[in-house]
């Protein structure tokens, strides 16, 4: 799941002038600064081991604004859970999501800087919520063998067990929620008589007895829909099924609000009368998920639908209004590589007590939708604020005129500030100011801006050479205080606090997450501009080698992935683990790394690698940067076909990685999942493009698959694969080797055993990322090659 995905508008006059003050004219002075200091390579077991904050979950102030939590993922301890079998791909035994399973709460006093694990690696905790007193922490655990609701003391430091009834979150943020009280909390349980097992079986539906029984050992698919399948099925869908339950925090008692419905979008009113949610609709024939809106009385416990067929792609975006009489959403369907594009994107309001909803945004305007985001009221309950690509907007539930409030001029509007999930402003100056993250166009430069209400006058806080992370969820505030997640391209993420809006520009670091990331000299990140064969212009990351020298030419390896635009992420420090953005682990090892934007046709992504790429090389070698014979390439999933369709294109690259790749559109496209999904939808409408079926056009299909075209390839190839993997199975790395080996090509096969499509166990993602090094540093640095183009 990306969150808060943004496109942004590019200015070449500015890119032209950056590129050369950055790029051509790295200073004198900053090139024997880095060469001075002493130059190491980033070890492999270091870099992989370095805790990461869990992106998809909230960062949360206490509400006196004196501690902060925050879940942190410890790599060391990830299992391999694919060894018990595929169905542990992605979903452990006791129900957790892969990506939270070696997750710890933590908490940070904002005034002494002192840092707690308060779950000490006892199982996965994550996603800890303050009680109004800000005296308990609630958390999810699956520390005694199943997901439950467990409660930290912060007088006491003590830990306990809230109650026995088993949590059911199907997607880690989905949250653990305080009545105003204090005396109840809401969360997502277990269907009533329904066990554990059974609803893991929803995932991985067991059809079959066990062999030597009477009953015959077999698996039975039908097709209930004709037409295009999307890549959750029904027996999916029902994996998010829950009851939504009121928990008594001193008795543990339990109450059920809701029965069964598959949610993961639920919502207390202010005054905690009410209980708004979001039930997911089945939809067969589309891509596209479809959501009810319902709320629930606390009085009367009938849970009513207030709103159908609501197009969302997680049914988050809903909002209370402060009087918790009205509840505001959106639409927005999901862009699609055939689609192109996002409907109007409108913002709708429906009274709590039933009637039709209201579009309170007609009109022309941007998209106002977004997955994570929800409308913002504002305190008296009359305004709604919404963001549409570089404008803040602002929409009257009592019916006046829809309006633009504000822009920014050459930079994109990408979340308004305020509470975690309470669709609230963080005001200044008796409510007449708001404040917003942005980020510069040309520059990719990170900042917060405050907005004038009144006037429409909008100015910039702070803006830097930072990436804000995680857009929804990466801050915080209470009263005047503001936190948020930060890291720059030669540092590490960590948190940042700023106590009022005047010491937003000079917030003080709050945690040290990493201290063996500390004493080494990074690569730097540069913007870089080019265009494609087809006079497209596009930008680029291009990282230089640690102890950059200006006029020396560098081994090069390409980051590729077709269809996104990395260049938003020019002051990220990089990924650590394998299959992800190894940058700093190059950097430090003397090579510059390339992670270029890579927009693509449809029905001919396989071309346009070509066209977009090797421009972008070429670029870097017209720079002085790039060692023509010495150029890698490498890439993930789809990064990995991305990776195989340019080396059976052209010669130039000297070595290549592909992981957890695919380079048959036929065979994939047959693929089959044991729950009985599909991603046929995927490959016509989406990340593969083709646009059309393969007994609609089987050319383009074989024209855009690397296998049928790999007696071309002259490159060196790793291919590295789990054999635990669901989204793109181990049968399509199997069949790149079988043919790549038939044909004479230079190839080698690493298949990991129980490793899925992510969050490998600690030993074989320390070995996968040495192995990755091990192949460049074999054939761009031990090896003497010769340029090709």
């Amino acid at each position: 799941m990306d969150v808060s995905t943004v496109r942004r508008k590019s200015t070449s006059t500015i890119a032209s002038f950056l590129l050369a003050t950055t790029l051509l004219g790295v200073t004198a002075i900053s090139s024997r600064a880095q060469s001075d200091a002493q130059v190491r390579p980033l070890p492999a077991v270091d870099a992989v081991g370095a805790k990461k904050f869990a992106l998809s979950l909230p960062i949360r102030l206490s509400p006196d604004a004196k501690w902060v939590t925050y879940s942190v993922i410890d790599p060391r301890r990830q299992p391999i859970y694919g060894a018990l079998g595929n169905d542990y791909a992605i979903i452990t035994p006791t129900g957790v999501v892969m990506t939270v399973a070696t997750s710890d709460v933590w908490v940070s006093s904002l005034e002494t800087g002192e840092a707690r694990n308060i779950t000490r690696g006892a199982g996965a905790s994550w996603g800890g919520a303050w009680s109004p007193d800000g005296r308990s922490l609630a958390f999810y655990s699956d520390r005694d063998g199943a997901i439950r609701i467990w409660m930290w003391d912060a007088v006491t430091g003590r830990v306990r067990r809230l109650s026995e009834v088993v949590a059911r979150p199907f997607f880690e943020f989905e949250q653990i929620l305080w009545h105003p009280s204090g005396k109840q909390l809401l969360a997502k349980v277990l269907p009533e008589g329904v066990s554990l097992e059974q609803v893991l079986d929803r995932v991985r539906p067991e059809l079959s007895a066990a062999v030597g029984t009477a009953t015959p050992n077999v698996r039975v698919y039908r097709s209930a829909v004709a037409g295009r399948d999307s890549t959750e099925t029904a027996l999916q869908y029902s994996a998010y099924s829950g009851d939504l339950a009121l928990i008594d925090v001193k008795s543990g008692a339990v109450r059920r609000m809701v029965h069964n419905i598959k949610t993961n979008g639920y919502w207390l009113s202010p005054q905690g009368t009410a209980i708004a949610y979001t039930e997911r609709v089945n939809n067969h024939s589309s891509v596209q998920q479809i959501f009810n809106l319902g709320v629930v009385s606390l009085d009367d416990g009938k849970p009513r639908i207030l709103a159908s067929d609501i197009p969302q792609p997680y049914g988050l975006s809903v909002s209370w209004s402060p009087d918790g009489s009205q509840l505001a959403y959106t639409n927005a369907i999901g862009t699609s590589a055939v689609a192109g594009s996002h409907p109007r994107g409108d913002c709708f309001v429906v009274a709590v007590t039933g009637g039709p909803s209201r579009n309170v945004t007609p009109g022309s305007h941007p998209p106002l939708a977004r997955a994570f985001d929800a409308p913002a009221w504002d305190a008296t309950g009359k305004w709604l604020y919404l963001l549409g690509g570089d404008t803040l907007w602002r929409a009257s539930a009592a019916g006046d005129p829809l309006g633009m409030v504000a822009t920014l001029q050459g930079h994109t509007m990408l979340q308004i500030v305020g509470r975690v999930g309470a669709g609230t402003l963080w005001t200044h100056g008796d409510g007449k100011a708001i404040y917003l993250r942005v980020q510069e166009t040309a520059t990719r430069k990170a900042g917060i801006a405050q907005v004038d209400l009144v006037s429409g006058s909008t100015s910039l806080v702070v803006e830097e050479d930072r990436n804000y992370l995680n857009s929804v969820h990466g801050m915080d505030v209470v009263g005047n205080t503001l936190i948020r997640m930060a890291e720059g391209a030669q540092v590490p993420e960590e948190l940042w606090v700023a106590r009022g809006p005047d010491s937003v520009a000079h917030p003080r670091r709050l945690t040290h997450l990493n201290p063996k990331l500390d004493g080494y000299t990074y690569g730097a990140s540069r913007l870089v501009e080019w265009r494609t064969d087809d006079g497209v212009v596009v930008h680029g990351v291009i990282v230089l080698p640690a102890g950059y020298v200006e006029g020396r030419k560098y081994p090069l390896v390409v980051r590729v992935y077709g269809g996104d635009y990395p260049s938003r992420e020019l002051f990220w420090f990089g990924g650590y683990g394998v299959g992800q953005d190894l940058r700093q682990l190059f950097a430090t090892r003397g090579y510059a790394v390339l992670i270029p934007d890579m927009p693509l046709n449809v029905g001919t992504p396989m071309a346009d690698v070509e066209k977009v790429i090797l421009p972008g090389v070429n670029k870097l070698i017209d720079l002085g940067i790039a060692d023509p014979d010495r150029l890698g390439v490498m890439g993930s999933s789809y990064g990995g076909y991305t990776t195989l369709a340019l080396v059976t294109q052209t010669h130039r690259f000297k070595a290549a990685v592909s992981m957890a790749g695919f380079s048959n559109l036929i065979s994939k496209y047959g693929m089959l999942l044991r729950g009985g999904a599909a991603g046929t939808s995927n490959i016509e409408l989406g990340q593969q493009r083709m646009g059309v079926s393969p007994w609609d056009n089987l050319t383009r299909y074989i024209d855009n698959s690397p296998f049928y075209q790999f007696d071309r390839v002259e490159t060196p190839i790793l291919l590295i694969h789990g054999d635990a993997d669901i989204a793109v199975e181990p049968a399509r790395g199997d069949e790149s080797f079988v043919a790549l080996r038939r044909l004479g090509k230079t190839v080698e096969y690493a298949k990991y055993a129980g490793e899925g499509h992510g969050w490998w166990g600690f030993t074989d993602s320390v070995d996968g990322v040495e192995r990755t090094i091990g192949w460049f540093d074999k054939y761009l640095v031990s090896a003497p090659t010769t340029s090709r183009r």
